[in-house]
């Protein structure tokens, strides 16, 4: 199985392996009509070899093996798919379903790394006369460290 059958899904099994992400082949029953239409594309789907995988479905469309269920312990990586389970999230023409605290989230952190870049850097350019004149102020000082510091984790 090398990839995800949906059109634009970029999930290859090779770039996918060790997570959560799971492939599953399509139907043999009329419900594979329905997967081909989900997949939206252009050219021909070989239905023998084509998957499509896990984040195209609901929560809801994996079955838990009664096993498991007594142990409380549903381990993402051994879902199977209901019979009657069809692909709905993030299809073509959809957005990828990324909540908007993640979005926001990476928005910060990008912000904050290239704000400490410019702080680190019109500090290193000050001559260096102007760099004592900085270890006079104790706070600035330490200001200055936690970013350098900070600066130098994220590179």
């Amino acid at each position: 199985m090398p990839g995800c059958a949906v059109a634009g899904c970029r999930n290859l099994s090779k770039n996918t392996k060790g997570t959560q992400i799971k492939y599953f082949s399509f139907p043999k029953s009329d419900i594979a009509k329905e997967w081909v239409v989900a997949c939206r594309r252009k050219d021909k789907i070989n239905l023998k070899s084509a998957c499509v995988c896990s984040i195209h479905f609901e929560a809801d469309s994996f079955q838990i093996p009664l096993k498991q269920k007594l142990l409380n312990y549903t381990p993402k990586n051994a879902r199977n798919l209901k019979q009657d389970a069809r692909p709905t999230l993030n299809l073509p023409g959809k957005k990828l379903a990324v909540t908007p605290g993640e979005r926001s989230e990476r928005l910060h952190k990008r912000k904050q790394k290239a704000e400490n870049k410019d702080i680190v850097d019109s500090i290193l350019s000050q001559p260096s006369s102007s760099k004592c004149q900085a270890l006079e102020e104790p706070t600035y000082v330490a200001n200055t460290v936690n970013v350098a510091m900070e600066f130098q984790e994220n590179m």
